[in-house]
């Protein structure tokens, strides 16, 4: 399964019919599907942008200690840099 908060996030708007939701309901949403899939024995890839150092930590806590988790940055280069 592929988990991204943009996509939680757009399915909460549109079930609550708001124009807004909490970041904290997106993450707590977030890391219940992740937990599903795991308990179901599912891969799980989290395909957020702008990860930083404190949410990197909170999703690793989240797995295993024996899974295995690769951290893959994209970022576009514009204008030659």
């Amino acid at each position: 399964m592929i988990v991204c908060k943009d996509d939680v996030r757009d399915m909460l708007l549109a079930k609550q019919g708001t124009k807004s939701v909490s970041e904290k309901k997106v993450k707590d949403w977030r890391d219940s599907f992740i937990a599903t899939e795991l308990k179901e024995g599912r891969d799980v890839i989290v395909a957020d942008t702008n990860l930083n150092p404190e949410h990197e930590e909170h999703l690793r806590s989240l797995f295993s200690k024996s899974a295995t988790i690769s951290i893959k940055y994209f970022r576009r280069r514009i204008n030659g840099r």
